[in-house]
């Protein structure tokens, strides 16, 4: 079964055009508006043989553009198109105020809009005519959009407005349509603001004893005092609000006009969906905000590609009145001049002998001004006498009719003279558009299938049971398992640049290129300076007061002098102290503690951005994902916890362990040997110099005594160790720790490995693995959705054909 059974093909009344001439059509665009003699039917006939008023509503397409607005519909109750958002027909209707626009727009569509010479329309009307569904009644939906310059107050009392009603007889549903506008229109009243006393609950409404459909059997909202104006939109004193005559306009200012949007969307179960605005007429006078926003809006709505535009013009001022052609003809690049269709009103108001004029427009010649390549119409409306005496449109269209038999009226194109033809005319205008935007509706949903097909596939296979289940999560291993080894040695994934989380060896590498930096900057208390700068330093020592003058200066020579006499005990005297290296050491390297945590915290965090995108891309399921990780976490956790031990039994060993094989500790050069050097060379400087040298001082010169040989040793040995013992420090915290418990098949990244997927239980796999209903159920929409896109792309392309 495809989309399109069980969609009754719509009842077209005899003035739409018929598929023959659809097709000559297509092939010239430039004819789409030029009736045939076999297309110009009697309006009156085929009013009369449509039936009611109220049958009429809605009948502007053609029957194939009709089957291809039914099919739209359809598509929007599936759930793949739900808020589908294609460029379908809408006519938007243009012109001065009091020209006569919305008599046009109920003379085509059969809405109850008000309509009053002394009213104009003060806000935008989109009504929208829909297809309801099969098991839904006709009804109605009127709903506000308040302006973005509407304050809060009048705002939210918009939006909270709602009338709707359905009913199983489409004549009911039109009868109080008719109010409901009527309470719409008054409500939306500019410069009064919503009052919520002005609307109330209709619940006292006398039952009508037909049978309740629900919340929406009813009008949520209805006017006080409406009861009796169904055929008055507006009382006296509403005319007045709204009136645009002179007398008005030169005692009050205040803006009329607003940025609010009503939307009435009417359901019917024969009709297709299409859209047609009705916006506020362009003031030439009056409050200079009206006046602006009146052009802003038709700006707005004219510029739409999608639109069909009606610039209606009142007769007795068609040809001086330029203001719509203006806007028309400032829009050029949207082509608006191409998609306009003109209306002239009110001809039966023209003065006897002024007729010549409009004649002269509505032949439409190329060169004038007036040009419209969709050409010009004339139609008569119905006269205020004739909405009091409540004449049918079957009864208007026959007016129409005798009107444009008489002269000078009948000397018009008949094929430009009537709403009959005028239908006709939008009819293959909007049959039209619908054809162009029908290819971009079959590439949307060839996306949509394609999507649907790609979801499906990363779903994989039902897992429905132990064997499946057991396979499906072995390939997530795999994947992970490839994956993990790739990015450890470097293989990364194609385009991936820069610091990218995937980059596991490249992060950690710069972490630890990071760690030795500051390392080498920050590692120890107190640095050494070069042997030069100690030695010159030693030379201005006097031997009598050196002692005193080390510990008064900072550096490294006054901590160790000061340490050793804090930790004297029974040594013999000018040994160092027992323990003195290990305080040293410990007090030097201090820092390396906090740097290696920090180093470890960093390095761990690298590991868990990684393992996030390693799971990522090895399950995309989210919710699969999420079980096997939860299950992993203690196993995880618990190959972190090594390497944090792991780094504390290297603290521990760090100040107890003072051993090593190094030679370079060995063979470090002496400061107190370079001393020793450095006085003999004074001493045979003196004597070339032929200075006495006595043997006291010859014998000082060899040696350095006491406290200051223990110092200039413990120096020589803190620094030749410590060089040693730092470079030992970070290459075990890289080797012992990062990459042993960390990186390797012990770290965090390899618990989830083909041994521990192979010991799950068939119901651990269940509930790791097996498909919950709400994926069973995403699984059968997605299903569905496949076999119903394929459907209906199939009969897309033939509505094409």
């Amino acid at each position: 079964m495809s989309l399109l059974d069980g969609l009754s093909t719509p009842t077209l009344t005899e003035d739409l055009p018929l598929d023959p001439s659809l097709a000559k059509e297509k092939d010239n665009p430039e004819n789409l508006f030029q009736n045939t003699q076999e297309s110009s039917n009697d309006p009156n006939e085929e009013s009369q043989a449509a039936g009611s008023d109220e049958d009429e509503i809605g009948k502007l397409v053609s029957d194939e553009g009709e089957r291809m607005l039914a099919f739209v519909d359809e598509l929007r109750k599936l759930d793949a198109f739900g808020h589908i958002d294609l460029d379908l027909p809408q006519l938007v209707v243009v012109g001065n105020t009091s020209s006569g626009k919305s008599s046009v727009l109920q003379s085509l569509v059969r809405l109850p809009y008000p309509v009053s010479s002394d009213l104009c329309t003060s806000f935008a009307t989109e009504t929208i005519i829909r297809r309801c569904g099969q098991f839904e009644p006709p009804g109605f939906e009127i709903t506000i959009k308040p302006g973005k310059n509407s304050d809060e107050t009048r705002a939210n009392k918009l939006r909270k407005f709602k009338m709707k009603f359905n009913d199983m007889e489409w004549n009911v549903v039109h009868d109080r349509l008719k109010d409901a506008i009527t309470t719409a229109y008054k409500f939306m009243l500019p410069n009064t603001g919503p009052d919520d006393s002005q609307f109330r609950n209709d619940s006292s409404r006398p039952s009508d004893n037909r049978p309740d459909h629900g919340d929406s059997a009813a009008i949520n909202f209805t006017f006080r005092n409406a009861r009796n104006t169904s055929r008055y939109p507006l009382d006296s004193t509403d005319q007045n609000q709204l009136s645009i005559n002179k007398g008005c306009q030169s005692s009050r200012r205040k803006p009329l006009l607003c940025e609010d949007v009503m939307t009435i969307t009417v359901s019917k179960q024969s009709r297709g969906y299409f859209s047609i605005v009705d916006i506020p007429g362009l003031l030439r006078d009056g409050a200079s905000e009206d006046v602006a926003l009146s052009y802003s809006l038709a700006k707005k709505y004219i510029k739409n590609k999608r639109a069909i535009v009606l610039a209606v013009v009142h007769a007795a001022d068609a040809t001086s009145n330029q203001e719509v052609l203006s806007l028309i003809h400032e829009q050029a690049a949207n082509k608006a001049d191409l998609r306009t269709v003109g209306v002239v009103t009110k001809l039966d108001r023209v003065e006897l002998g002024d007729q010549s004029p409009i004649l002269e427009l509505l032949s439409n010649r190329q060169l004038s001004y007036h040009f419209l390549k969709c050409g010009w119409f004339a139609v008569k409306n119905r006269s205020t006498k004739d909405i009091e005496n409540d004449i049918t449109f079957a009864t208007r269209d026959e007016n129409e009719q005798s009107f444009f038999n008489e002269p000078p009226w009948c000397n018009i194109d008949k094929n430009f003279a009537g709403i009959g033809n005028l239908k006709q005319a939008l009819s293959r205008r909007l049959h039209q558009k619908v054809r162009e935007e029908f290819p971009v509706l079959i590439d949307e949903m060839r996306q949509k299938l394609s999507a649907a097909k790609l979801q499906l596939e990363e779903m994989g296979c039902a897992r429905d049971n132990p064997r499946i289940q057991r396979i499906y999560l072995s390939n997530i291993q795999r994947t992970y398992e490839t994956l993990t080894s790739d990015w450890l040695t470097g293989n990364y994934l194609p385009g991936i640049t820069g610091d990218h989380p995937s980059k596991l060896r490249y992060r950690v590498e710069g972490a630890s290129d990071d760690f030795e930096t500051i390392m080498c900057r920050e590692g120890l208390r107190f640095s050494f300076r070069s042997m030069e700068q100690d030695l010159e330093e030693f030379r201005t020592l006097e031997p009598s007061s050196w002692e005193q003058e080390l510990l008064n200066s900072p550096g490294v020579y006054s901590w160790i002098l000061k340490t050793c006499k804090d930790l004297r005990g029974k040594e013999p005297r000018f040994d160092a102290p027992y323990g003195t290296k290990q305080v040293l050491f410990r007090e030097q390297t201090v820092a390396w503690e906090k740097l290696s945590y920090d180093y470890l915290n960093k390095v761990k965090q690298l590991v868990y951005d990684c393992n996030d995108v390693l799971w990522e891309e090895a399950c995309p399921e989210m919710d699969v994902r999420r079980r096997i990780q939860a299950q992993l976490i203690i196993p995880m956790e618990c190959a972190i916890t090594r390497a944090y031990e792991e780094l504390e039994k290297l603290l521990e060993d760090k100040n107890q362990v003072l051993q090593t094989r190094n030679p370079m500790v060995a063979n470090h050069p002496s400061i107190r040997d370079q001393l020793v050097a450095w006085n003999i060379e004074d001493w045979g400087r003196r004597g070339r110099e032929g200075a006495p040298v006595s043997a006291p001082e010859l014998a000082n010169t060899l040696k350095v005594q006491g406290a200051m040989r223990t110092v200039l040793d413990l120096r020589d040995w803190l620094k030749a160790f410590g060089e040693v013992a730092m470079w030992r420090w970070i290459d075990d915290c890289l080797v012992q720790v990062v990459e042993r418990h960390l990186l390797s098949l012990r770290g965090p990244l390899r618990v989830f490995s083909a041994d521990w997927v192979n010991g799950l239980s068939d119901a651990e796999l269940d509930s790791l693995v097996g498909e919950d209903n709400e994926t069973k159920e995403r699984r059968k929409r997605l299903e569905e959705r496949v076999i119903t896109l394929d459907k209906a792309i199939l009969d897309a392309v033939k509505l094409m054909r």
